[in-house]
């Protein structure tokens, strides 16, 4: 379980380097925005 979860991140966190690469493209933002959102209703 822990080297799936490992493998996913990784993924997640190359898209991430590469998305703050090149900043200013409107899919990059739209991209950010759906990989920095927080779902409010797991913190209550």
């Amino acid at each position: 379980m822990l080297r799936e979860r490992d493998f996913y991140f990784n993924k997640l966190r190359d898209i991430e380097i590469l998305c703050q690469e090149n900043p200013n493209s409107l899919m990059v933002k739209d991209v950010l925005d759906i990989l920095y959102a927080t779902d409010v209703s797991l913190f209550m």
